[in-house]
């Protein structure tokens, strides 16, 4: 783990951001020092709060992160840049329990290290997981409170700490659903409801009542009953405040 030789730099990682999340001083030169010798620019931070401050003011292209950390664990962290960000994240961790790796990779990490590494192996999967994720297509999303709304595939996923959950949710029930995401704590009233999700439906405004209590009921069993509540005499509203 002590290789640092300089060498010419490497076209698919020039002048990429990498942001290291790493409290250990030794490891985290070392990982500056190799990903710097491919041409990448790298930064640091030695701890949780520290990590998620730098990535909001670097924008780093790929994030190598820790788990034990001060002040908030890699968990945390990347529970965190997952709930706005699809900022690969690659996992550097002496963790080797596999509850650990899933629930790492089931956070949404793109990768899982374990520590003591080769620096030239975790170059590798940096650039592996660069070239995946400059492959692919970033989706629409729309996230509030541990919801995710894919807005390409219909997809809702609801995250509750460690555990995911896609909600099963009728095209009555999404399109109610996002209506009330797009504005957050905005009160609509039934008619508001159904001249935007059903405008060439000749429903009655009841039945907004019952496509609402089953998406409640939904929510609730995923533990996400508050999020769409009910303001009597005037309508739904989406919020946890």
């Amino acid at each position: 783990m002590q290789d640092t030789t300089k060498r010419p730099h490497d076209d698919a990682l020039n002048d990429k951001r990498v942001l290291i999340v790493e409290d250990d001083t030794d490891i985290a030169r070392i990982l500056r020092d190799y990903a710097e010798s491919h041409g990448c620019r790298a930064y640091l931070a030695p701890d949780g709060e520290e990590a998620l401050r730098r990535r909001r003011a670097v924008r780093p292209d790929i994030i190598l992160l820790d788990v034990n950390l001060p002040k908030r664990d890699g968990f945390e962290v990347l529970e965190a840049i997952r709930a706005s960000s699809d900022t690969p994240v690659i996992i550097i961790s002496a963790r080797i329990e596999d509850e650990d790796k899933l629930n790492g990779l089931g956070l949404g990490a793109d990768d899982y290290v374990v520590k003591p590494f080769n620096p030239s192996e975790v170059v590798a999967r940096i650039k592996a997981v660069l070239h995946r994720a400059d492959g692919r297509v970033a989706p629409k999303l729309l996230r509030r409170s541990g919801i995710t709304v894919d807005l390409d595939d219909s997809r809702v996923v609801y995250q509750n700490g460690a555990r995911r959950t896609v909600l099963n949710l009728t095209p009555s029930e999404y399109k109610i659903l996002l209506l009330l995401m797009q504005t957050p704590n905005k009160v609509f009233s039934r008619g508001e409801i159904l001249g935007s999700c059903f405008p060439e439906s000749d429903a009655l405004e009841r039945t907004v009542d019952s496509h609402v209590s089953h998406l409640r009921k939904k929510l609730h069993e995923v533990g996400a009953a508050d999020l769409v509540s009910v303001r009597r005499g005037f309508g739904y509203r989406f919020g946890d405040r």
